[in-house]
């Protein structure tokens, strides 16, 4: 089962951020491999459940994805995920310059890397994801995960 939706931020919020987005899959057969594309938006993404297995191209290394990431703009296409298990996530997608904007993390760190979000954007992300974690809702009931959210950026 592949699941996802897509949900706008509100009007306060869109010079920063450009999308949510929740994605509910469970998938106990063969990994479904999804490439990462180049693309100028970086991204926090929490994954709930099982963790996302991740193939970086260049190392041709296989690492297990960590709870929440910052994901910074791609240049190239380096990496690709395989979504294999029982895996809930949720995606806030900035603009261009939208988290550099809201939390001061200069995007040439980011370019073309990902980061455990904690060491990049500090409290905040425990708290988020303590937050998305205690809902009483499957992960696609999107409009009150990005109603928790926009209340904590």
């Amino acid at each position: 089962m592949f699941q996802g939706q897509f949900s706008p931020p509100s009007p306060g919020l869109s010079q920063f951020i450009r999308f949510y987005a929740a994605r509910q899959i469970r998938n106990l057969g063969a990994a479904v491999v999804h490439p990462v594309p180049a693309r100028p938006t970086p991204m926090i993404v929490f994954d709930f459940d099982d963790p996302t297995d991740v193939l970086f191209y260049e190392h041709r290394t296989m690492t297990k994805s960590p709870w929440a990431v910052v994901v910074g703009p791609q240049t190239y296409r380096r990496l690709e995920m395989q979504l294999r298990g029982t895996l809930d996530t949720f995606v806030i997608a900035f603009q261009p310059d939208g988290l550099q904007r809201l939390f001061s993390v200069p995007m040439r760190e980011l370019t073309d890397l990902v980061f455990e979000a904690h060491s990049v954007l500090g409290s905040f992300i425990p708290k988020l994801g303590q937050r998305l974690g205690d809902l009483e809702c499957p992960m696609l009931c999107t409009d009150e995960i990005v109603s928790v959210a926009q209340r904590l950026v």
